[in-house]
């Protein structure tokens, strides 16, 4: 089992969550945080494989030409 300090600001936001009612308790809290860490590894490695990919692709002379239309412009201009 692990034992964790932590400084008083994060002890407390814990505890806040804790007492909002949404957590049980402290290390209810602490597993949501890792899952949702652990979510966005899995989600930043996905994009980094999709680019690694479509450099990959583009080295490769597959890429295709990318013009940004008049229309578009227009909005773009307005905003």
């Amino acid at each position: 089992m692990m034992h964790i300090n932590f400084p008083p600001e994060i002890e407390n936001y814990i505890k806040s969550k804790v007492a909002s009612g949404f957590y049980g308790n402290a290390s209810e809290v602490i597993r949501d945080a890792i899952r949702r860490m652990q979510s966005e590894e899995e989600r930043l490695n996905a994009w980094k494989a999709a680019i690694a990919k479509g450099e990959h692709q583009l080295d490769c002379g597959n890429g295709i030409p990318y013009r940004v239309s008049a229309e578009v412009c227009a909005k773009w201009d307005t905003l």
